[in-house]
């Protein structure tokens, strides 16, 4: 689900500036301006949630978006 995400997200990316950090288990770490911010929330939530459905068709999937100023 994951590597489904991150191909969607590389397509969607360069229209918000956004760069991808890093991949920890399940999660997907962006760095992004904060124009764009709220946009590049929602397209990570929404791609996200598409991958997470290919393959959970009889689960809800549910995630969890935080931001914060610093990734550290």
């Amino acid at each position: 689900m994951l590597k489904v995400a991150i191909a969607r997200l590389f397509k969607l990316l360069p229209k918000t500036g956004a760069k991808l950090i890093g991949v920890v288990h399940d999660e997907i770490l962006l760095e992004c301006p904060q124009t764009t911010l709220k946009r590049t929330t929602c397209i990570l939530k929404k791609v996200m949630v598409e991958a997470g459905e290919l393959y959970l068709q009889q689960v809800p999937v549910e995630l969890e978006v935080k931001i914060a100023s610093s990734w550290a």
